[in-house]
């Protein structure tokens, strides 16, 4: 299969990045990345003046999209994924001036992708081909369930109150549990089972 993999809050740990740059070049101490509960959780703790050197000084300059750590067990699941016979694409929404940071970071991260989409006009990720949408964002994984295809919540503190009955969305607590969700969705798709009918439509399986 096709597998589109989002970037931020997938691969990429931007709120751990966001919130030290926010207080090593800003002194403006967050509260943990952890507690981040909401898609646009900065919008409650800082001013316009602070969020939008955020999204300027601290991406230009300081690295918001360059330096930031891969989350746990993503390099060892996209390597499991190939090594299965999948195809491995990017699909990620950032701005002009994060594509290069992004083209760095993943060169030295070495992941084995055969394809790239930098959305960086908010284009929809439905526009890219693919079979299934790896991502954490409510909106991208409902449009997504929408285009008939199947979609792979990763789970985050910002879409833990996502239903998870939603047709066509499959939550995976983890990179592991991704893994198992591709397999039994590849399983499916070769008539070994029908996993949603087995499992319940939108529950981990």
């Amino acid at each position: 299969m096709k597998i589109g993999v989002d970037l931020d809050g997938v691969c990429y740990d931007f709120t751990g990045t966001f919130v030290y740059i926010a207080r090593t070049y800003r002194g403006i101490r967050l509260p943990d990345a952890s507690n981040w509960n909401e898609w646009d959780w900065p919008n409650l703790w800082m001013t316009k003046e602070e969020l939008d050197w955020m999204w300027t000084e601290g991406v230009r300059h300081h690295g918001m999209f360059r330096y930031g750590h891969c989350i746990k067990g993503c390099v060892t699941a996209i390597n499991q994924l190939k090594s299965a016979g999948h195809e491995i694409i990017i699909v990620t929404h950032r701005g002009i001036d994060a594509v290069h940071d992004t083209l760095d970071w993943l060169s030295f991260m070495n992941l084995p992708i055969s394809g790239l989409h930098i959305l960086t006009s908010q284009e929809p990720k439905t526009s890219v081909a693919a079979d299934v949408l790896i991502d954490d964002k409510c909106e991208n994984l409902v449009e997504w369930a929408h285009s008939g295809r199947t979609a792979i919540r990763f789970q985050q503190p910002w879409n833990a109150s996502m239903n998870d009955q939603y047709p066509g969305i499959v939550l995976a607590r983890g990179w592991k549990e991704v893994v198992m969700v591709v397999e039994k969705l590849a399983a499916e798709k070769a008539g070994v089972v029908d996993v949603r009918k087995r499992a319940g439509q939108g529950r981990v399986i």
